[in-house]
């Protein structure tokens, strides 16, 4: 009876170290199935690391090479500036503009003070008035004068329109480089409206349309 209970144990014993290193064996084998899929993962990382480093080159490559391109056009561009200002404008078929003013216009008819309600919004809103002959401009300033008139040549101070929320522009007895330093000269949230033609009723409508939503 005692030598079969010392079979039994140590049968017991025997199959519990099989059983153990089974389990070392399993884990060994995932050990190092986890090691082989780290190492595959690293690769890859390291690939990748390579793709963008070549991919960095490569981009600060083409950012060398579109900043020698403008260097490149800029330098084309002043250099045929410098040639056409070495050809007259009449040989480059351009018209020199003058300051000049076209003839007087006949007198106005409507000359009676702006309506009320014009004069309201002139009172409210910075609305200043380019163009026009002196003759126009003068009785636009006599019948409202919370209207601020600037004349219609180019070397007026633009500094005046920096704070207009209106900007009348009368094409008649005006020239282009003023029309254009005005439009230029004003912010951008002005309004911005033409006037062709030189009676004041013209232009109290064009006023109280252009402010009409916004009472």
């Amino acid at each position: 009876m005692i030598r079969k209970g010392k079979s039994a144990a140590g049968a017991a014993k025997a199959e519990a170290r099989r059983q153990q290193q089974k389990a070392e064996w399993q884990q060994a084998e995932q050990t190092n199935e986890m090691n082989l899929q780290l190492a595959a993962q690293a690769e890859k990382i390291t690939a990748l690391q390579a793709q963008v480093a070549q991919l960095r080159a490569e981009n600060e490559q083409a950012i060398l090479r579109e900043i020698a391109r403008e260097d490149e056009v800029r330098d084309l561009k002043n250099e045929v500036a410098r040639l056409r200002r070495l050809v007259p404008p009449e040989e480059r078929g351009e018209v020199v503009e003058t300051e000049t003013v076209q003839p007087v216009e006949p007198e106005p008819t409507d000359v009676a003070a702006a309506p009320e309600a014009v004069q309201a919004l002139c009172a409210q809103f910075n609305i200043y008035v380019v163009g026009g002959s002196q003759t126009w401009q003068k009785r636009v300033a006599a019948v409202c004068p919370a209207l601020k008139v600037i004349g219609s040549q180019k070397n007026f101070d633009a500094q005046q329109l920096q704070y207009a929320d209106l900007l009348v522009l009368n094409t008649n007895f005006v020239s282009h480089a003023c029309i254009n330093k005005a439009k230029e000269a004003a912010p951008r949230t002005t309004r911005v409206r033409f006037l062709s033609q030189n009676q004041l009723s013209a232009l109290y409508a064009l006023i109280t349309e252009t402010f009409s939503l916004s009472l």
